[in-house]
């Protein structure tokens, strides 16, 4: 199930929060993140397992658009893809593209449908609590759905909602509210 909507149709809330956390350098990066790069690199390298990532909405946009096995040179054409791509459209269109080919769980495709399902109504009227649960998904789609482990999904939502309100995003009364 997917019904794409327009980027405006989403709402304040569900794009910023997606932004905040799959990649909070988007608007300033051409589509390759060096920095977080460097720090995944650092980080596996320390621990002696991946256990950090490197992936920005673009080149996950790609990724679901393209599937390849996960090896590093998957992940290399990827980036050069995702570069590419940055050059094609523009942060907005990317991001709307991405929020519209994401996987939230089973067989449901995009925000629209995704919000329809678990809160039966249209993205655009989303709570910041609703689409942090929602963002919260893309993690792990299947494990997470909100119709299958509720308590796994607002448990990875509440930790969202810290998050923001770490970076500034919400204030103390709308993490409270939320």
């Amino acid at each position: 199930w997917s019904f794409p909507v327009s980027l405006d149709a989403m709402g304040t809330w569900l794009p910023k929060v997606a932004v905040q956390v799959e990649d909070r350098r988007f608007f300033s990066h051409p589509g390759v993140d060096l920095v977080a790069i460097f720090r995944a690199l650092a980080g596996n390298i320390h621990e002696g397992r991946v256990i950090s990532g490197a992936s920005t909405i673009t080149s996950q946009l790609v990724r679901l658009t393209v599937p390849r096995p996960r090896t590093m040179r998957a992940k290399a054409e990827e980036f050069f893809q995702a570069l590419r791509l940055e050059r094609r459209f523009s942060k907005e269109e990317i991001l709307e593209l991405y929020l519209n080919k994401a996987p939230f769980g089973g067989n449901i495709r995009g925000v629209e449908a995704a919000s329809l399902l678990y809160f039966g109504k249209s993205s655009r009227h989303l709570s910041v609590g609703e689409a942090a649960l929602l963002v919260g998904l893309l993690k792990s789609p299947s494990a997470l759905r909100p119709d299958k482990n509720p308590q796994g999904a607002r448990k990875r939502r509440d930790l969202l909602l810290t998050l923001l309100a770490e970076r500034g995003v919400l204030t103390s009364t709308e993490l409270s509210v939320a």
